[in-house]
């Protein structure tokens, strides 16, 4: 179960309910390590060298009672850039309210930002890897993909409108934004950190927003080098991808990803965990299989059918099998999240270990 490690002190009564189901069913636990934690790398303008670039931050009034606006300023080599955030003072949802790239001309500011060489402090990944042993996998976080770095800059409207508007400039940008993260990632091996590499993003760039051409230039075109450089350091690339799969799964499969997650079954996605096996075979896993949704409105006989319709259809390979998400979209969970919980973790091992025999 995604974001619940059963071994540490929950925020709550009901969450140490879940523990204490995560540990009596010994669930697989994988463990995100922030690589960009401990590195010298600063990610307002996205890994700039310290000192080129002078930051800013400030907060505002705002004429929507309840909130602030936070402001940060990037003062360049070619002109300032700024984004501002609508912030609650009462633990309520946010809003961007302006982002970092809004014009071609900010596209250009940020451009004009030197890359830095990152210093990495692997001591905590060793650390974490040496505390969670036997237990799961510590996953290395990446800071995100090429694309997503741009897009969080841009915002979607603003991405979307360039895809047709201003495309070589948003490959000039992106282009940037891998050149970085390869450094960043040869940074990291060359510091001995190696293993299973993650991050989300691509969901940002397939249907609707944007075309399957769309997702084979930006996403495609860009990551294959970051996953041909991890590949050949000997780790695995998992990526985090909501949404509809049918029209980009074989993108997946193009640029190099062992382990697609969440794979949303039907309604909320568009192919089965069968489906998905017939067209990429053994060559892809995939990670997910049973909606976060249904554990607070399904019942326990139906979280059952729904567990083992997975199961079933994945033919005992290829599938980590979890929600599609965690449990922390819930402040407190209900009796029925857990009782659901219960049953999805009985049922997972039930006939997960009957499908995995079956299917040798």
């Amino acid at each position: 179960m995604w974001e619940l490690d059963h071994r540490r002190e929950q925020p709550n009564a009901s969450f140490e309910a879940a523990a204490r189901i995560g540990r009596e069913f010994q669930l697989d636990i994988i463990s995100e390590w922030w690589s960009w934690e401990k590195t010298c790398y600063d990610l307002g303008p996205f890994f700039s060298p310290p000192g080129l670039v002078r930051e800013e931050t400030s907060t505002e009034e705002s004429e929507h009672d309840g909130f602030v606006e936070d402001i940060h300023s990037l003062h360049t080599p070619a002109g300032k850039l700024e984004e501002r955030y609508l912030r609650s003072v009462h633990d309520k949802p946010g809003y961007q309210s302006k982002y970092l790239l809004g014009t071609p001309q900010d596209a250009e500011r940020w451009l004009s930002i030197p890359a830095g060489s990152p210093t990495i402090d692997a001591s905590a990944f060793f650390r974490a890897r040496e505390e969670l042993g036997e237990d799961g996998i510590v996953m290395i976080d990446l800071p995100g993909e090429p694309m997503y770095e741009i897009n969080a800059r841009t915002g979607s409207e603003t991405w979307g409108f360039w895809l047709k508007e201003e495309r070589s400039l948003l490959h000039r940008l992106v282009a940037e934004a891998q050149a970085r993260t390869l450094a960043f990632v040869k940074a990291l091996l060359g510091a001995g950190v190696n293993g299973l590499f993650g991050y989300c993003g691509p969901e940002l760039c397939i249907p609707p927003l944007a075309s399957p051409r769309d997702f084979q230039e930006f996403v495609v075109g860009y990551d294959r080098a970051i996953h041909d450089l991890i590949h050949e350091a000997g780790g695995q690339v998992w990526v985090h991808c909501h949404g509809k799969m049918g029209p980009v799964l074989e993108g997946f499969l193009a640029e190099g990803v062992d382990c697609l997650n969440p794979l949303e079954p039907p309604p909320m996605g568009d192919i089965t965990i069968g489906e998905a096996r017939a067209r990429v075979g053994d060559r892809m896993s995939f990670d997910g299989g049973v909606q976060i949704g249904d554990f607070e409105i399904c019942s326990p006989v139906e979280i059952a059918q729904k567990t083992e319709a997975v199961l079933e259809e994945s033919e005992g390979r290829g599938l980590i099998l979890s929600a599609t998400s965690g449990l922390s979209d819930w402040p407190a969970l209900s009796d029925r999240i857990l009782e659901n919980f219960r049953t999805f973790c009985a049922v997972g091992r039930d006939v997960g270990a009957r499908v995995c025999a079956k299917g040798g």
